[in-house]
């Protein structure tokens, strides 16, 4: 395992711990207030689920949009707000029977856990591809002799060597080439790249078997 690696699992166990820690602190303020306004039983342990819930769904819909290059759904930033402003209220006026102190950690703690979430998710998806043997993927791509090329070249080096998501109509525009053929061209320069010719035995080097 490379330091890099090594690096990047820690990253991920660290943040996972924290985001666990304060997600169990979060629910018990929030199942504390709930609980004090008369819901039991089911109801009372579902309900402290929702707000961070919808946090989760809504911050990692916002950073899936992002990474693809797309317009986040206003439904998204609407769910991350209300959640928030829901979980941070929850959690002072559950810390709030420890005074002011105690609401103030309460109110951190929801920060907290946004924060170790979005350290996760872009943790997540900013990790290198690998090849099935588990070897970093090389970049084939070469330099390019004119604005045809480089357009292609640059098409492909986001999508197979960082992992990117890009549109025809990105590149076209930056490079200033027809978007309408760039997917011909891609297409034909890739074919040869993701599947490459076998390597010739050294038999066949030796000129045939002995």
């Amino acid at each position: 395992m490379s330091a890099q690696t090594r690096r990047r699992w820690t990253v991920i166990a660290i943040t996972v711990a924290i985001g666990a820690g304060t997600a169990v602190v979060s629910y018990r303020h929030a199942w504390d207030v709930v609980t004090a306004v008369g819901n039991r039983g089911l109801i009372g342990y579902l309900i402290p689920l929702f707000p961070d819930g919808l946090i989760f769904l809504s911050s990692t819909s916002i950073y899936a949009c992002s990474q693809d290059k797309l317009p986040s759904s206003p439904w998204a930033w609407i769910g991350a707000i209300v959640g928030v402003c829901v979980t941070v209220t929850m959690n002072v006026l559950g810390g709030l029977a420890g005074g002011w102190g105690g609401a103030l950690v309460g109110a951190l703690t929801p920060v907290v856990f946004l924060l170790s979430l979005f350290v996760l998710e872009h943790t997540l998806r900013t990790a290198p591809k690998q090849q099935p043997g588990g070897r970093p993927r090389r970049c084939p791509h070469g330099v390019p002799t004119g604005v045809a090329d480089g357009s292609v070249a640059d098409f492909l080096h986001r999508r197979d060597c960082l992992g990117q998501d890009p549109t025809f109509k990105d590149i076209a525009d930056a490079w200033g080439v027809d978007r309408r053929k760039l997917p011909a061209r891609v297409a034909a320069v890739s074919a040869p790249v993701a599947a490459p010719e076998p390597e010739p035995s050294g038999a066949a080097l030796n000129g045939g078997s002995a």
